[in-house]
């Protein structure tokens, strides 16, 4: 079967990867690209490296970053990675995001939720913010009883930055609900989509850089 690519509307919602990104607060993330050819210095071709956590820039968390038990990415299923997705626009909201804001929202046919928020304007900031908008327990259990595929949120955790627990990334991954993490929705309209959020195909890793995107039917 070929797909007509024509018919859609391709939206990148990855953030760049380069030496100066939005990173999570400590060396561990911090994301390093050089070269360690280069054919002007005499090399025979331009080959580089990078140095990086699985959780830098737009990424995946699988069970295993939460969960000791849980799965790691070879063991879940490539199709977990893509699905009928719902844009939930709630940049309206302040700090919190609350059960209320979802009540009558998510759509009988939705298997991955992107929820954007004010924090997607925050990605294209250098410096890191420690009090970006993040989902209330009740809300992402709520979420978490849909029978989603995936939960993705436009900054670097799915937590509140000073969680003394991962409560809200235990309740996803507890249910092998994969969480995507700094999907970059600024330019992405409230609405129905497809998502494709592949990540590098890593043995034995807690989560994965992703290059995520969306379909939409023009």
């Amino acid at each position: 079967m070929m797909i007509d690519l024509t018919k859609y509307n391709i939206i990148d919602i990855s953030m760049k990867l380069s030496n100066d990104i939005l990173s999570w607060p400590g060396d561990r993330h911090i994301f390093r690209h050089n070269y360690a050819m280069k054919i002007e210095n005499g090399g025979h071709a331009n080959v580089s490296r990078i140095e990086t956590s699985m959780h830098t820039g737009t990424h995946l968390d699988a069970p295993f970053h939460k969960i000791n038990s849980g799965k790691k990415l070879n063991e879940i299923s490539v199709e977990s990675f893509m699905g009928n997705a719902q844009v939930i626009d709630l940049t309206s909201v302040n700090n919190i995001i609350y059960l209320d804001d979802f009540i009558n929202k998510l759509k009988d046919n939705t298997e991955i939720v992107l929820i954007k928020t004010n924090n997607s304007a925050l990605l294209q900031e250098r410096e890191f913010k420690k009090n970006y908008t993040c989902l209330d327990t009740k809300a992402a259990e709520y979420l978490s009883d849909q029978s989603l595929k995936a939960v993705c949120v436009d900054y670097l955790s799915i937590d509140k930055f000073d969680a003394k627990e991962p409560i809200n990334h235990n309740i996803f991954l507890k249910k092998d609900i994969i969480i995507y993490e700094a999907v970059d929705l600024s330019n992405v309209d409230e609405g129905e989509y497809f998502f494709i959020g592949l990540p590098i195909k890593l043995d034995n890793a807690d989560g994965a850089l992703v290059r995520a995107i969306l379909l939409q039917e023009k």
